[in-house]
């Protein structure tokens, strides 16, 4: 069983307001497949209706190039993103855009902007 640092926040589909976030926490390099981003989708309040709808992230790091995470997971309503390695290869800031399409839902839900740390000399 995999352990995880779960970050899902709820988002209201008839809003359409993409949900924000700064992280409090700083990642740490070589911390691979340990971080899952995501939204909790709602509609009227109740769980949306995710069927049919694919889940992507774009990783943005401090050296401008993109990291694409094409393998997002919908569970339910839940839909997220695990970082891959190559998310953590570049220390400093960052921006991560998770994205969902299909069904009644296309679009960036959500922003996560945060920092990676050199954690590791490698020696």
């Amino acid at each position: 069983m995999a352990i995880y640092k779960d970050d899902i926040v709820s988002v209201e589909l008839t809003t359409g307001t993409i949900f924000r976030s700064f992280l409090n926490r700083t990642l740490g390099e070589g911390d691979a497949l340990a971080n899952r981003f995501g939204v909790r989708v709602l509609n009227h309040g109740e769980d949306a209706d995710l069927t049919g709808v694919t889940c992507s992230g774009y990783f943005i790091k401090s050296d401008g190039s993109t990291v694409v995470i094409s393998n997002g997971t919908v569970e339910g309503n839940v839909a997220y993103v695990t970082l891959p390695q190559a998310c953590y290869m570049t220390e400093g800031q960052f921006s991560l855009a998770i994205k969902l399409t299909g069904g009644n839902v296309t679009g960036t839900m959500r922003i996560v902007d945060g920092v990676v740390a050199n954690t590791d000399t490698g020696s």
